[in-house]
């Protein structure tokens, strides 16, 4: 039987996740959630858009799950409300690990959505509410956090230590053994081959701060 979910989110994103899950056939989507604040429109993609705040009145919330779409805003800390809230009325918050990446990890946080064509090894653990796109390759025995953001294609070598709320650009590699502190940026196409440090962005090859320039300030140019 197939697991009923909804999708918090309707930007395009959530969209990409949607179209996906259909492709792939492995969940049954009921819907799409907004917070009321949020609630602009009756229907997404053919499907209703329903009010967080009423779902008891629509569903029997121990029948599915909520699949979190939301994106990298705020370096990913609107993510991380959400799940919050999800959990404070005890619903189960759902993950979607496709079916054409290779996920091997065995220790995975519950919320985490892996992509078509992402690989994710044996010997790495990644935490919660992780967002891991298309074509981005961990590698082995590292230790991730959780509600970070990884875009597509970026290479990341082994035995990296990383915290949360972490923004990775697409086209990224970061050298094998560094420590990334928590919500840092980096940039597209950049290449990490020292540590970082928290709440900093970092841009080039190699990757660097300039200006003591902050995260949460980058984040809403991207």
């Amino acid at each position: 039987m197939k697991e009923n979910i909804l999708l918090f989110g309707t930007s395009e994103y959530s969209e990409y996740v949607y179209h996906t899950i259909l492709k792939e056939g492995t969940i049954n989507v009921l819907g799409f959630v907004v917070n009321r604040s949020h609630y602009k429109e009756t229907e997404f993609n053919g499907l209703r858009v329903y009010v967080f705040e009423d779902l008891p009145d629509e569903f029997d919330m121990t029948d599915c799950g909520i699949l979190i779409t939301v994106g990298y805003t705020k370096m990913n800390s609107f993510r991380e409300k959400v799940y919050y809230e999800c959990k404070a009325l005890n619903y189960r918050v759902a993950s979607f690990i496709s079916t054409r990446c290779v996920c091997d990890s065995g220790d995975m946080g519950e919320g985490c959505i892996v992509m078509p064509t992402a690989y994710v090894p044996p010997c790495t653990k990644i935490g919660k509410c992780n967002i891991i796109n298309m074509a981005t390759y961990i590698s082995h025995t590292g230790i991730i956090g959780d509600f970070n953001w990884f875009a597509a294609t970026i290479v990341m070598g082994g035995n990296i230590k990383m915290g949360s709320n972490c923004f990775i650009g697409m086209g990224c590699t970061l050298k094998n053994g560094i420590t990334v502190g928590s919500k840092v940026f980096l940039g597209a196409n950049s290449y990490l081959s020292d540590n970082a440090e928290e709440g900093l962005a970092y841009i080039g090859s190699p990757a660097v701060n300039k200006r003591h320039l902050n995260s949460s300030i980058v984040i809403d140019f991207v």
